[in-house]
């Protein structure tokens, strides 16, 4: 859940995912930083290759464990992918009324929606017979191109 400078959340998701487990196929999930509404969901095996650096690139906290109340805020981090996602939301609401949602949710959900489509059909060519090395350079694409298309959305959003 999201802070809310009134101290209390909005009730906004932190993250989500969606796992595939087909019964002759490699399990994968689709994996989204935020908000379902302005986030996009990429693709991940589950295998024993490696997370794209970005995915586990947390923030200035560096991951602090048990005891959150007692942890210094979080504050973005160069290369991190969830606060890429997360500098995202907080521009699309514009302010703490979400005065620019309406306005703006749908750009987003049209960039993201282009870039699913693709995935979608490079998953299905990979889902049955795929390599560890195709599925880690198919995840990479993906969270890189995630990753552009979030930046440039708040570059337009704050002109």
């Amino acid at each position: 859940m999201h802070d809310h400078p009134s101290g209390f959340t909005w009730g906004n998701t932190a993250a989500s995912m969606v796992a595939v487990l087909p019964r002759a196929a490699r399990p994968y999930v689709w994996w989204a930083a935020t908000t379902p509404c302005t986030s996009v969901y990429v693709p991940v095996a589950v295998a024993d290759s490696a997370l794209p650096t970005a995915l586990s690139t947390a923030g200035t906290a560096h991951g602090a464990g048990p005891g959150p109340e007692r942890v210094p805020a979080d504050a973005p981090a160069p290369g991190s992918f969830w606060w890429s996602f997360q500098t995202l939301l907080e521009s699309v609401a514009g302010d703490d009324e979400g005065a620019r949602y309406h306005e703006r949710q749908p750009v987003v959900r049209a960039r993201f929606d282009r870039l699913q489509r693709r995935w979608l059909a490079q998953v299905a060519d990979l889902v049955s017979g795929g390599t560890d090395e195709q599925w880690h350079a198919l995840t990479e694409q993906c969270v890189a191109e995630a990753q552009d298309a979030a930046d440039e959305l708040v570059r337009d959003f704050a002109v």
